[in-house]
């Protein structure tokens, strides 16, 4: 299994703004992991999930079906 499905996998129950609030909430800002997973669900939304890291805080800009 690679990295992308394990995350896949890890994440399948989270929407994309759960899985924000949860990695914004991780101690230390060591969320690699969710940021991989929002890093491939950007690319992989063909421009309808978008977000941005201001001070640390992860912000959706968007997220459409």
């Amino acid at each position: 299994m690679t990295i992308d499905e394990r995350l896949k996998e890890k994440f399948k129950n989270y929407s994309n703004k759960a899985l924000v609030t949860r990695a914004n909430k991780v101690i230390n800002y060591n969320w690699d992991d969710e940021s991989c997973e929002l890093s491939n669900r950007h690319k992989l939304s063909k421009g309808k999930f978008d977000y941005y890291l201001n001070d640390n805080t992860i912000i959706i800009i968007k997220d459409t079906k």
